[in-house]
């Protein structure tokens, strides 16, 4: 009678070492008790990550229960908010690298919007309703603008490419920006200090604010239309209190500068490419799934790993773990194969 195929292993992240990965047949597993586990993920080889590749053959193998689910992000309120200001840290919602820019922006855009309404009437404050990000790519802008608007219980954010809004018909470029502000400014009308806040987002906005007159005489028109149509906008924004607007560029020399004046994006912060604290952050945040989930190896070094990768952007780091992981489930699927072979051949 043929003995019954164990399930097939689950798989896990591969730690890095010195050795082969093992060719001999593991022992066999009791069936429906335990589930064979590949090793966990060890540190990378940096000097191969340029070539798509981040080398380590497999360890020694374990046995473990299968992985439990990504952990949530926490939900975050007002006592979350003030618990950040003490903290000073952005790591725990998924922001790694950017703790000084992001208290900056606390500074200027939370701290109104903490209090009640009718104290910052009497003190005669005004909330600030646009604000600029710009640097690199892949130094986390766009990441930032998406969670300001969680920090804030904000409606989700509107996400707007800038080429998205130009179109070729007349008037219907502007018409679009108009719809973008419409849903905030009837929720205001009818609930006043009560409505949430709009958070619209211009990935790109130098696709969309070049300075006036820049473009030849056809598409002038048009993009100078476009241009008049968000600075009225942002300029009414100054009677909405649930409204911000935010920019995203890598090149904010191509603005048109009345666009950066004060009531309009006055706030501007410079994102630039992480330090090696931020790095550290950062490698925490994109490997925090397979420590929580056993994955992970206990000789991963990330300080080691935030060391070693000066002037990485955050997109950077990101794509280094998942060549990792790329990399282990190849070497694991290998080995994989070759016990299957194994198994075949014992069985006949």
């Amino acid at each position: 009678k043929p003995k019954p195929k164990p399930k097939p292993p689950a798989f896990g992240v591969l730690s890095s070492g010195g050795a082969r990965a093992p060719t001999k047949p593991a022992e066999k597993p009791k069936p429906k008790t335990t589930v064979v586990r590949a090793p966990t993920l060890g540190r990378p080889d940096i000097s191969s990550a340029s070539s798509g590749g981040i080398a380590g053959p497999a360890g020694n193998r374990n046995l473990m229960p299968a992985p439990p689910p990504e952990p949530e992000e926490p939900e975050i309120g007002q006592g979350h908010l003030r618990d950040i200001l003490q903290e000073g840290s952005f790591e725990k919602y998924g922001v790694g690298g950017l703790d000084a820019e992001f208290m900056t922006i606390f500074r200027r855009v939370f701290a109104s919007r903490m209090v009640a309404p009718d104290v910052v009437r009497r003190l005669g404050m005004r909330h600030v309703k646009g604000m600029l990000l710009y640097g690199p790519p892949g130094t986390g802008k766009t990441l930032v603008a998406k969670q300001l608007g969680k920090l804030l219980n904000a409606h989700p954010p509107k996400i707007v490419n800038g080429p998205e809004i130009l179109q070729r018909f007349v008037g219907q470029s502007e018409e679009n920006m108009r719809d973008l502000f419409a849903p905030a400014e009837k929720e205001f009308k009818g609930k006043g200090d009560k409505s949430k806040l709009h958070v619209i987002i211009f990935d790109e906005i130098d696709a969309i604010m070049k300075a006036r007159g820049s473009g030849g005489a056809a598409a002038s028109v048009v993009h100078d239309n476009v241009v008049n149509q968000l600075l009225t906008k942002l300029d009414g924004m100054q009677s909405l209190d649930n409204v911000l607007v935010v920019g995203i560029t890598n090149r904010r020399d191509l603005l048109d500068p009345a666009v950066l004046r004060p009531g309009r994006l006055e706030l501007q912060v410079e994102v630039g490419l992480p330090d090696e604290r931020g790095r550290r952050q950062i490698f925490n945040i994109h490997t925090a799934a397979m420590r929580a989930g056993g994955m992970l190896a206990a000789d991963v070094d990330v300080d080691a790993l935030a060391a070693t990768t000066g002037n990485y952007s955050g997109a950077e780091i990101k794509g280094l773990v998942g060549a990792a992981q790329s990399h282990a489930l190849a070497r694991y699927l290998a080995a994989s194969g070759n016990e299957n072979e194994n198994e075949n051949e014992n069985e006949n």
